[in-house]
């Protein structure tokens, strides 16, 4: 006997031994389903809010990235560019040193 066909015989037995408390304990079987459909609700919405709440968030960062990205070029577009001038030697007529 497998692995796998030892876990579908434990499987099928719980299902049978279920069945039958379903049948002696129709009215807490039924409470049991409800319970069990609205946890499944439950679940379903909050995956679907959480996976939207993800995408919002995506977009949220990529328009940051786009803005900051936006700024910083801004900047260096609004930047004066010149560079300063050497400095030139002072005129000195003599030839002395100047240290």
């Amino acid at each position: 006997m497998s692995l796998f066909t030892a876990f579908q015989f434990i499987l099928e037995v719980a299902g049978i031994l279920l069945l039958c408390w379903a049948f002696l304990r129709e009215d807490k079987f039924i409470a049991f389903e409800d319970k069990l459909i609205r946890a499944v609700r439950v679940a379903v919405r909050n995956h679907r809010r959480r996976k939207i709440a993800m995408h919002e968030r995506k977009i949220r960062l990529q328009r940051q990235a786009l803005e900051r990205t936006r700024r910083t070029t801004e900047l260096k577009v609004s930047r004066p560019t010149h560079r300063p001038q050497p400095v030139k030697p002072a005129h000195n007529p003599a030839g002395y040193r100047v240290a």
